[in-house]
C-alpha cells in the first residue's frame, strides 16, 4: 500500500527553459564581448578598427616593463604584510572568543562575520569617505 501526498509539491524550478538561457546568452555577451574586445586589441599594432598586425609586441612591453614589475613586488608585499598580520590577529581572536569565557563572545562573533555579508565596493567607498581630504572623519579628528 502506498501513501500519497495530500498537497502536491512545489515545483523548485519555476519559468521556462528559454527565459533562463536568454538570460545566460545576454549575461555572456555582456560578459565576454569586453574581454574579447581587449586581448583583441591588445594583440594588435594597431587602434581597433585601423588596418593592423597581429603581434604579441605589446603583451611583451607590458609584461616585461619595469612599472610592472614594481606593482607586482608591491602588491606581493602587501598582500603578504597584510596576510600575516590578519591570521595572528584572527588566531587570537577566535581562541579568545572560542576557547575563553569572554564577556560579549555572540557580539564579537556576530561583528566577526560582517566583512562575510558587505561587498568590498562597500567598504572601499567607505574608506574613501572616511579618508577624505577635507571631509573624512579620519581627517576632522
Amino acid at each position: 500500500m502506498t501513501i500519497r501526498a495530500v498537497t502536491a509539491r512545489p515545483r523548485v524550478l519555476t519559468g521556462s527553459a528559454g527565459g533562463a538561457l536568454l538570460l545566460l546568452v545576454a549575461l555572456a555577451i555582456l560578459t565576454v564581448s569586453p574581454v574579447a574586445m581587449l586581448v583583441y586589441g591588445g594583440l594588435r599594432d594597431a587602434p581597433i578598427g585601423a588596418p593592423g598586425h597581429f603581434t604579441l609586441e605589446n603583451v611583451v612591453r607590458v609584461l616585461f616593463s619595469s612599472r610592472v614589475l614594481v606593482v607586482l613586488e608591491t602588491s606581493l608585499i602587501a598582500a603578504v604584510a597584510v596576510l600575516g598580520g590578519l591570521a595572528v590577529g584572527g588566531i587570537g581572536l577566535a581562541w579568545l572568543v572560542g576557547r575563553t569565557n569572554l564577556p560579549g563572545a555572540p557580539i564579537f562573533e556576530a561583528v566577526f562575520t560582517l566583512p562575510l555579508y558587505l561587498p568590498p565596493i562597500m567598504l572601499a567607498v567607505a574608506w574613501a569617505m572616511l579618508g577624505a581630504p577635507r571631509v573624512g572623519l579620519l581627517n576632522v579628528l
